[in-house]
């Protein structure tokens, strides 16, 4: 159910694409809360804790824009989503759509 869930999310939702849209400006913010306060202390801490901020918010916009690529490319193959048995296959019979609901109605 859940790889459910998350294929109908990646197929019909752009949210994950709009997401680091979204969160710029909250990273933009501690960014420069980070950076003044390097300033002030001029303590490495500061300086590496603004990197992984960085290279957390980049590392999530390539995850979710190459979610999309590789989900992208999977629906542009043009192969099946599911193979029919054409033996138990009612929708492509010799039998006439008309005789078929009169034999069924019987």
């Amino acid at each position: 159910m859940t790889a459910f869930a998350l294929t109908g999310i990646l197929a019909a939702s752009t949210l994950l694409l709009r997401l680091p849209i979204y969160i710029l400006p909250l990273m933009l913010a501690a960014m420069i809360g980070v950076g003044v306060r390097y300033v002030q202390t001029l303590d490495p801490a500061y300086a590496v804790t603004a990197a992984l901020i960085f290279a957390t918010y980049i590392s999530a916009t390539v995850a979710f824009i190459a979610l999309y690529v590789a989900r992208t490319y999977k629906n542009s193959l043009q192969r099946p989503i599911a193979y029919l048995d054409r033996k138990r296959c009612i929708l492509q019979t010799d039998t006439p759509i008309s005789q078929r609901m009169i034999s069924s109605a019987r």
